[in-house]
């Protein structure tokens, strides 16, 4: 979750700074609506209805490839692996959660352009004439804060993947306790129904243990 939470950063800043771009090289277009009598709020609303496409379109490809990526790790996946009952799927409310991530980040994305123009740019631009301003100190402090930003969120998520495969290796080759030579590994699903408590489930294995156990050495040997 951490590591997709530092994804979701990275792509934000990401987008934030390219919808930061495009709004400088529309300012004389907002300055002009804006001497025509749009207000502040108007033109907010304007970059932030213009982000919902966006927004959208990624939404949709989104739920497609994670529909599509569940459905091949279920397939790729040993049919022993998980029991019939399971019922993998992608659940409602991961959507909804889902859904809401993504208006919040539309929400910060679309807004940060929007909170570039204030009534001081507005005049500003109309009488720089006809020049565009994407060179402006301000948005190019803004636009390299974000690229300061992404560089951090990237090397925070490798260091923490790097050190997620390094522990992986050494969990392989940790000492288990036991011998795990000439060991046999039995899986048992029990029925839901029948064992539908902790409880029942613990008394199953505890009498499946004992019967073990009162079994002859030789027996449990051939077992």
């Amino acid at each position: 979750m951490g590591a997709v939470g530092f994804v979701l950063l990275i792509a934000s800043a990401n987008v934030a700074s390219l919808l930061l771009a495009r709004a400088a090289t529309r300012e004389k277009e907002l300055a002009i609506r804006a001497a025509l009598g749009a207000g502040r709020g108007r033109l907010m609303r304007q970059l932030l209805l213009e982000s919902l496409p966006l927004a959208a379109f990624a939404s949709l490809a989104g739920w497609m490839l994670a529909g599509w990526g569940l459905n091949l790790i279920l397939a790729l996946s040993p049919d022993d692996l998980l029991p019939g009952e399971a019922g993998v799927r992608l659940d409602a409310r991961v959507m909804l959660f889902a859904l809401a991530l993504t208006l919040l980040t539309t929400l910060l994305c679309g807004l940060l352009p929007a909170l570039r123009f204030s009534q001081g740019r507005i005049n500003e631009s109309l009488k720089d004439g006809g020049r565009l301003s994407t060179t402006d100190a301000g948005s190019q402090r803004m636009r390299s804060a974000l690229v300061v930003l992404e560089v951090a969120l990237s090397v925070i998520l490798l260091a923490g993947a790097g050190l997620l495969i390094k522990s992986f290796f050494r969990l392989q080759q940790a000492e288990l306790g036991f011998k795990k030579e000439s060991l046999l590994t039995v899986d048992l699903l029990l029925s839901h129904k029948k064992y539908s408590q902790a409880r029942q489930i613990e008394a199953f294995f505890n009498r499946a243990l004992e019967q073990l156990k009162a079994l002859p050495a030789s027996r449990r040997q051939r077992l």
